[in-house]
């Protein structure tokens, strides 16, 4: 099930963000930061709940109505079984329901796992402008942008 996020999910999504598996994937996103997340009505971050147990998080920013939402950040608590694809499938609902008509990502190239699930949930990548995009670990690196419509 997705869900809004609350206050107190904000523990999790940092647990989640800050594995040493993610820091040179995810961005770094301080409490305010998550905190504005929450209230700020051009952003969405949203728990998947399974079975009553937090099993990943999707931070969006970019919500309008007719517009594209960027998708800044997806985590999995136990990547694989299939709740990554569950967690995108009702996110895509969700924004549907907003009136969002696309949304589109960055991805670091050689993060092949996540280029081939993104890939799976119909998104291509297209030309566009990047920038170079700092990770907490490891060099710079020029991402990937991937996009599709709802």
């Amino acid at each position: 099930m997705l869900r809004p996020a609350a206050s107190v999910d904000l523990d999790f999504v940092q647990d989640l963000l800050n594995r040493p598996e993610n820091l040179d994937r995810l961005a770094a996103y301080d409490s305010d930061a998550l905190h504005s997340a929450l209230t700020d009505p051009a952003w969405r971050l949203v728990i998947w709940d399974e079975g009553g147990e937090d099993a990943g998080f999707a931070l969006l920013s970019q919500v309008v109505s007719g517009g594209k939402a960027k998708l800044e950040e997806l985590a999995i608590d136990r990547p694989g079984g299939g709740h990554g694809s569950k967690l995108m499938n009702a996110l895509f609902d969700d924004l549907r329901e907003l009136g969002v008509s696309g949304l589109w990502l960055y991805v670091v190239p050689e993060n092949y796992r996540a280029i081939s699930f993104y890939r799976r949930c119909g998104f291509h990548p297209v030309d566009g402008p990047t920038k170079l995009w700092r990770r907490r670990s490891g060099p710079p690196v020029e991402p990937i942008r991937m996009e599709r419509t709802l």
